[in-house]
């Protein structure tokens, strides 16, 4: 997949047919350039947006799109939010003016779960996750859809990112079975003086806080005249 600017000519192959035609009954493809905001402004209808890379292998996704014509039920969600899938390729619909979105191999892949926002009626928007995206299933995502129709989505908490301590009787636990992403810093306080030791904390916890939106666990481990496990050393 080529790194490309959102918006920009050309598409990715399949992008205008991805969507089979049994789901357009109930979802919408966004519309082209400059009409989106127009077509919101002159409804004012809270909306929900799905967008992954589509136009890529629409089969290996059509969970997603299921997922939300489930959702887009006429007798339930439907009759209260307008609902739009499409490919990633389709985001510049967020920032016409700089089209500033990429498409490409980083942040596009098969395995992550969709970009979904929801636009309430008087125009915010938010990202469904906290703060990043999440993997989403028919009641969490209903959850959303119903905080975007009320207007009252809960803003996501920021995680206080602090560096925690970590030993080796923890290690299998804490980094092996673990799912996220992991910043480790290793670090000898025999070897260092008290000085050199607090400006090394203070260090990192500056960086725990600049990431604390950041879907990264810290840790850092005091080696104390050792070494570090073998994997690392």
């Amino acid at each position: 997949m080529s790194r490309i600017y959102c918006g920009y000519n050309p598409p990715p192959p399949n992008f205008k047919t991805f969507l089979p035609e049994k789901y357009e009954v109930r979802l919408k493809r966004l519309p082209s350039f400059g009409k989106m905001r127009t077509s919101w402004e002159s409804q004012k209808r809270p909306t929900l947006i799905v967008l992954h890379v589509f136009a890529d292998d629409c089969g290996a996704l059509e969970k997603w799109l299921k997922m939300a014509y489930q959702l887009a039920d006429p007798n339930d969600l439907g009759q209260l939010m307008d609902f739009y899938v499409d490919d990633v390729w389709a985001g510049y619909i967020f920032n016409e003016v700089e089209f500033s979105f990429f498409r490409g191999d980083i942040g596009c892949s098969m395995d992550e779960p969709p970009l979904i926002y929801g636009v309430t009626a008087s125009g915010e928007v938010f990202l469904f996750g906290d703060p990043l995206p999440k993997t989403p299933n028919l009641e969490s995502l209903k959850g959303f859809c119903r905080q975007v129709i009320e207007g009252k989505v809960e803003e996501p908490s920021c995680r206080k990112s602090q560096v925690e301590h970590i030993d080796l009787a923890h290690w299998n636990e804490l980094i092996y079975a673990s799912d996220e992403d992991i910043a480790l810093f290793f670090y000898n306080s025999l070897q260092s003086g008290t000085e050199t030791n607090d400006t090394l904390m203070q260090s990192l916890n500056r960086l725990g806080e600049s990431l604390n939106q950041e879907a990264v666990r810290l840790y850092k481990m005091d080696l104390r005249g050792g070494g570090a496990p073998k994997k690392f050393s």
